[in-house]
């Protein structure tokens, strides 16, 4: 089930309407929000969004748009700076820790 994003109700996949399976996957709204082929997303986003607020996407809390890097063209950062700061500062990290272990944790030369 997904959760409508304006309303907080859950909705199905998949219905049938007009005698035909239509697949709801990629809706962000339930059908009572955004009704089937209305085209209305704009104006149901715009009721919800505040443009001073954004919601990172890897800890998933609204936080001011100034928590976020400004990019070239103008555009905001998905990620907040402090998502951002950790992903940066761990990845690598990760990844020296995958070498390590693959080599088998030990120095080759002296063990």
């Amino acid at each position: 089930m997904k959760q409508c994003q304006k309303c907080g109700n859950d909705f199905s996949s998949s219905i049938v309407i007009d005698g035909k399976i239509r697949n709801l996957q990629s809706r962000k709204f339930c059908l009572e929000c955004s009704p089937f082929m209305q085209h209305n997303t704009k104006t149901v986003n715009s009721i919800t969004r505040d443009p001073t607020k954004k919601i990172c996407c890897k800890c998933k809390a609204e936080k001011s748009i100034t928590d976020f890097y400004l990019l070239s063209n103008g555009n905001r950062f998905s990620r907040c700076t402090e998502c951002t700061k950790t992903t940066n500062r761990d990845k690598p990290r990760e990844i020296k820790q995958k070498c390590i272990d693959y080599k088998g944790g030990k120095c080759e030369l002296c063990g």
